[in-house]
């Protein structure tokens, strides 16, 4: 390299106009974005000076936070959007914080576990109490549950198409003496582990039920991984396990999973080298999410590698934010509440009979089975659809198929007072039955 060059580019690859030759509408752009990084620099500044305002700041190397502001803004609730600024600039009203405002001397303490002084990272991810009751755990599978039906569609898809084989290394060919070498131009196409087999199963942990880990692997092991994607043709196998740290501790909180599913201590041997053993392909990610909604890179690493595009990830990176702030949200609003009963925030959207596809080829537990009245009765339902609803179709509109769990009673021309007489009713019917519609329970 030359004196004075800066990179290997080359001379005059780089080459800077200079500010006295370029026109009046280039001046003014230059003078408009070095101002810009002015004013950012100073803020930083002045940012990284507070002691307690300024954890935001160094969040950069640990997530993505390119975040699309005008989105989130006008798609918030206002008490959403103020409990996501505060909590980023650390001004919740939080026991530490009412008290150095000298507000309400009787509440500086955690309402769940009686520490004294504790602030709203105390109670958002580190409070025992929280944890033990489940909260945590409830925003952890909110964000699996978020990420159920895309895992879902991605697998399916898979499946049904055609297997692809592994694309050929490309070395240094051999170029005989006095020979002149000639360079083929050829496209690389990245394979997907997944595009490898098409009979993979998804296994994704107390959504809805819990799961083991694949016995076909050889591997006797309690540990269950949050996702899990498998094939027993290929022998492949890929987890994904999530945690939902605060921003800060992202880097401990994947360190501390990647120790424990694929670190190999002299004491045991990790989850990922028993699997290696017994002959499996081992795909191991750790991917974290914020517990105020940052998503980390992590993430995107994780979703990437299993084959969803670049518009995907945008979409599902944005939907994963959401859930976890709201998630926290609930969480800090029932911070003084001692019973905790969680509510449905994110409902699978995925019928139950994908899930059982794939779960039913791992060991269940009795207790997760459905009730066999309760299908019955909703195969009665299911056989009253083409007598009562929509006799007379339009023809101009196309049909389109209402799925049975988005149906409500309201739409049968039958009324049942009790369930149990429409259950009776289920067990009673027969396909051998003419195909006018039944009569309804009697009085």
């Amino acid at each position: 390299m030359f004196a004075g060059q800066s990179s290997r580019l080359g001379l005059g690859f780089n080459s800077v106009s200079k500010f006295r030759d370029c026109p009046l509408k280039m001046k003014r752009k230059m003078v408009s974005e070095y101002c810009k990084r002015e004013e950012a620099h100073r803020r930083k500044i002045r940012l990284l000076t507070l002691a307690r305002n300024s954890d935001f700041v160094k969040w950069d190397e640990e997530m993505i936070t390119n975040r699309d502001w005008t989105s989130q803004i006008f798609g918030m609730s206002p008490s959403l959007l103020a409990f996501t600024l505060n909590s980023q600039a650390n001004t919740l009203p939080s026991p530490s914080n009412l008290r150095r405002w000298g507000l309400h001397s009787s509440t500086h303490h955690c309402v769940l576990c009686g520490k004294l002084g504790v602030t709203a990272k105390h109670i958002l991810s580190n409070c025992a109490v929280a944890l033990k009751s489940g909260r945590y755990k409830w925003r952890h599978d909110n964000v699996l549950r978020t990420i159920y039906t895309d895992l879902v569609g991605l697998v399916n898809t898979a499946n049904r198409s055609p297997m692809k084989l592994r694309p050929p290394s490309y070395g240094q060919p051999f170029v005989r003496a006095g020979t002149k070498h000639q360079i083929h131009k050829t496209t690389r196409t990245q394979t997907k582990f997944l595009d490898l087999a098409n009979d993979w199963i998804l296994l994704v942990d107390d959504v809805p039920s819990r799961t083991i880990f694949p016995p076909c692997t050889g591997v006797d092991t309690l540990e269950r991984p949050d996702c899990i994607i498998y094939s027993k043709s290929a022998k492949i196998i890929s987890w994904g396990e999530l945690t939902v740290p605060l921003e800060e501790n992202m880097s401990a909180a994947a360190t501390r999973k990647h120790n424990k599913y694929s670190k190999s201590t002299a004491k045991k041997i990790s989850l990922a080298d028993e699997c290696r053993r017994n002959g499996w392909i081992v795909y191991d990610f750790t991917f974290e999410v914020g517990a105020l909604g940052w998503t980390g890179h992590s993430a995107r690493r994780f979703l990437s590698k299993l084959g969803f595009k670049s518009s995907q990830l945008k979409w599902i990176r944005k939907r994963i934010s959401r859930t976890t702030m709201r998630s926290s949200y609930l969480i800090w609003c029932c911070r003084k509440e001692r019973s905790w009963e969680p509510p449905e925030l994110v409902p699978l959207r995925v019928s139950s009979l994908d899930d059982e596809k794939g779960k039913g080829k791992a060991k269940e537990d009795d207790d997760n089975s459905s009730d066999p009245k309760r299908e019955a009765a909703l195969n009665l339902l299911a056989t009253q659809i083409s007598f009562t609803v929509n006799p007379e179709p339009n023809l101009d509109t196309p049909t389109r198929r209402i799925p049975l769990s988005k149906r409500t009673y309201s739409e049968f021309n039958y009324t049942y007072e009790h369930f149990d007489a429409l259950v009776a009713d289920a067990e009673n019917y027969s396909s051998d039955q003419d195909s006018s519609p039944p009569d309804g329970p009697s009085d």
